[in-house]
């Protein structure tokens, strides 16, 4: 009986080594099978997210841990890969107790902290009422308040925030629209907070890095993480 690799040598136009497959449960051994015509994947393992998805899947694209950490820092934004984005922030506590979580935006590298770049405003609820804050552009923020500013973070125990923000529009054009949502248990009542906002940056450059920084004093504790919805 001739070997397998006696009749792979005598077949015209044979590529590849090894033993010869059957049609059913068959092993193969690093095959590069090109681009297939048809497939499903449920099975599969091991499938890289920052570059295996198209279509508008979302994307993990990086994970930040505070550790007393005056701020932290997402850069090199791509949004010719990505059409918008999501930063959940959770378990977030803050080294300083009474403080709020600001939002920056980073253009052509550079972290801006001047009012004129943000306008947001916002409307909180807690356990015992209700208000709407905010600022105009040049209203004196330094940033978008992803927490309340008058309902503040706590660093005493179970006081840590939840904090989702959505991002879209990055690249150039005006007004990059962003809106947001946080809860936690405020400092000074320990009343249930609940905040949702909106934001925009009326300017025309890309936005290409996002920072998270407290008003007053460092990141005590919580995990950031960027996800981005792929473009098709």
């Amino acid at each position: 009986m001739a070997t397998n690799n006696a009749v792979n040598t005598g077949l015209a136009g044979q590529t590849g080594t090894g033993n010869f497959v059957g049609a059913t449960s068959p092993a193969l051994i690093t095959p590069n099978i090109g681009t297939p015509s048809a497939g499903v994947l449920t099975s599969c393992t091991g499938l890289p997210m920052s570059t295996g998805v198209t279509g508008g899947g979302m994307v993990l694209i990086a994970t930040a841990t505070a550790s007393n950490s005056a701020n932290i820092d997402f850069t090199s934004i791509s949004n010719t890969s990505y059409s918008s984005y999501t930063v959940v922030c959770d378990n977030i506590a803050p080294g300083t107790n009474g403080v709020y979580l600001i939002l920056r935006f980073s253009q052509s590298g550079v972290f801006s902290s001047t009012p004129s770049d943000y306008t947001y405003q916002n409307f909180r609820f807690t356990n015992a009422a209700s208000a709407v804050e905010g600022a105009g552009a040049g209203g004196g923020a330094t940033g978008i308040a992803v927490t309340s500013i008058s309902d503040t973070l706590g660093n005493g125990a179970n006081q840590n925030a939840l904090v989702v923000v959505n991002l879209g529009n990055m690249s150039n054009g005006a007004f990059k629209r962003v809106n947001y949502q946080s809860s936690f248990l405020a400092a000074s009542s320990a009343s249930l907070s609940l905040v949702g906002g909106a934001s925009f940056v009326a300017n025309s450059s890309a936005v290409d890095g996002f920072r998270f920084l407290m008003n007053s004093g460092n990141i005590l504790t919580g995990t950031f993480y960027l996800y981005g919805i792929k473009n098709s």
